[in-house]
Order: C-alpha cells, then sequence, then structure tokens
C-alpha cells in the first residue's frame, strides 16, 4: 500500500449514495474489519477515535475548518527511535487504541509536506469524496471521470442548450402587432369625426353667403363661431388643423348673389 491509500480511504468512508450522504464507519464491524487490515485491533475504543480523526481530517481538507483543530487530538503523542534489523524506524508513542488514528494524521502531514495540494476534495459540488491527484500536471478534479466527470460535463452541455427564457423586449415585440390595429382603428375614427365636422363648418359658411342672411360679416362671423364650436382639440391630429383651415378659406370671400 502507497502513502496516502490508507488516509483517502478513511476520508472516503463518508459517500453520497441515492442522494444522501452514507456513513460505512457506522458500522462496527465493518470499521473493526478495515482496523485489522491496517495493523489495528478493532476494539471499540479504537474504533471511536478512527471516527473522530477522520471528521476532523475530512473538515481540514475541505477548508472548513484550520489544522490547529487537530493539535488536541495528539495531546501526549510523541515518536520514539526504534532498530529494525540495519534501519532505524521512528515509532509513535501512544496509547493502543490511539495508534492507528495518529497515523491517519501522520500521514496526512506526510502529505501536505511531499505532495503539497494534491489531496483535495472533488469538483462536484454534491460528492463527499477526495482525491489524491498523482498525476504530473496535478490538474485532476474529479475524484472519477466515469461518474462525477461525465455527469458533470453532460449536465453543462445540457445546460447550454437549454433555450434562454423570453426576455421583456420580446413580449413588447410581440405585443406590437395586436396593439397596431387598434390604434389604427382609433385614427380611422378621428379622421372620419373631423370629416363630418368639416362638412357642418360647410354648410354654415355657405348659408352664411345665401340670399337672405345678414350679410358678410355676419356670416363669417356664424362661421367662424361654428368652426370654434366644431373644431376638435389641437391635441386630436392633423384632421383638426384641417378643420380650422378650412373655416378661414375662400368661404367668407363669396358675395351674395343678386335678388332677381
Amino acid at each position: 500500500m502507497t502513502v496516502g491509500d490508507a488516509l483517502l480511504e478513511a476520508l472516503n468512508s463518508t459517500p453520497v449514495r441515492d442522494g444522501a450522504p452514507v456513513d460505512l464507519w457506522l458500522d462496527g464491524p465493518e470499521l473493526s474489519r478495515w482496523s485489522i487490515q491496517h495493523g489495528g485491533e478493532g476494539a471499540a475504543a479504537e474504533r471511536e477515535w478512527l471516527r473522530r480523526i477522520r471528521d476532523t481530517l475530512q473538515a481540514v481538507v475541505r477548508g472548513e475548518n484550520d489544522p490547529d483543530v487537530l493539535l488536541p487530538l495528539l495531546t501526549g503523542v510523541r515518536k520514539v527511535p526504534r532498530v529494525v534489523g540495519a534501519r532505524l524506524e521512528w515509532i509513535v508513542d501512544v496509547e493502543a487504541e490511539r495508534r492507528l488514528a495518529v497515523e491517519l494524521v501522520l500521514e496526512w502531514a506526510r502529505l501536505q509536506t511531499s505532495s503539497p495540494g494534491r489531496l483535495r476534495p472533488c469538483a462536484n459540488s454534491e460528492c463527499r469524496l477526495f482525491l489524491l491527484d498523482r498525476s504530473r500536471a496535478n490538474t485532476a478534479r474529479w475524484c472519477s471521470m466515469k461518474t462525477c466527470g461525465n455527469r458533470l460535463k453532460a449536465r453543462r452541455h445540457h445546460e447550454r442548450r437549454r433555450p434562454a427564457p423570453p426576455s421583456a423586449e420580446s413580449d413588447a415585440a410581440e405585443a406590437g402587432p395586436s396593439a397596431a390595429p387598434t390604434a389604427q382603428s382609433a385614427g380611422g375614427s378621428a379622421v372620419r369625426r373631423g370629416a363630418a365636422r368639416s362638412t357642418q363648418v360647410d354648410q354654415v359658411a355657405a348659408t352664411a353667403s345665401e340670399p337672405g342672411s345678414t350679410g358678410t360679416s355676419s356670416g363669417m362671423d356664424q362661421a367662424r363661431r361654428a368652426a370654434r364650436t366644431t373644431a376638435p382639440a389641437p391635441a386630436q391630429g392633423e384632421g383638426a388643423a384641417r378643420i380650422a383651415e378650412r373655416a378661414d378659406q375662400p368661404h367668407a370671400h363669396r358675395q351674395p348673389v343678386p335678388s332677381v
């Protein structure tokens, strides 16, 4: 087993399955088997220390806590030399139930020195696993390309192909054509009303110039008063301007026809 493998197994003992996190070390017999495989005894006290150290290391690797939180768990721990054959080794001098958990912390510390930045959480925010990037480029992002990597790539591809929601400008453009006929109809009604008022003005002016009228001046005064009364307000557009203009046109210069 290479450096970091036991630590990675411990960190990855809380995966997400069917959308919910699962603690593989919650089962006592399962954790006892793991402990014995890595040189432990599998006792209850040892299992409790392993779970405690694992949870603390997970928070440190995720960046949720500073490494200082590990210090209280290492109180009273020391390393002593031991000669094995022709080699000198340093072994952890601590209670038996803490030894395996303390060795996980020391393995994390060695990786911080020999491979800084290579132990990190999976880039998938929905995943709780960790990865140890041993590649030369050190660019791995996923705990597994087959699971998290392909899943996130497929999700991003789907989001890029998803049509954008309609904007306020497009809603106004769609409503424009339907509103245009209403405005045109209102304009046509104003023109027809203006034409009717113009006809009334012509009739008044013609009456003023007929025999028996009170004269040109009084007839024109009556025409002008009729124009002012019947002409629409300037805000109503060109129809109002045309009606007012026609009230001052040659109707005022007609001479009364002499009676025979």
